[in-house]
């Protein structure tokens, strides 16, 4: 999964999801959960510290994910991608 893939993918679940950061992490679940390279225990970690840390929802999981996938700068790029649309 590359940089610009989380970019995506984040850009596209903020711009077509309504209902703040509860649909998004429902949503980014539900799209990630086929995925080989993500278990499905690490996906349940990935939710449940996306609802315990402070802040918006949608920033922690896309920052989880990216982190998850490319370090920091896969953060970064799923981050940006999460605030970009509002």
């Amino acid at each position: 999964m590359t940089c610009l893939w989380l970019f995506l993918f984040f850009l596209r679940l903020s711009a077509l999801t309504f209902g703040g950061g509860m649909v998004l992490l429902g949503m980014a679940r539900e799209q990630l959960r086929g995925r080989e390279d993500l278990s499905p225990e690490e996906l349940d970690r990935i939710v449940q510290l996306a609802g315990a840390l402070p802040g918006p929802i949608a920033g922690s999981t896309a920052y989880l994910v990216g982190h998850h996938y490319r370090g920091f700068p896969g953060a970064l790029c799923a981050v940006v991608g999460v605030v970009a649309p509002p």
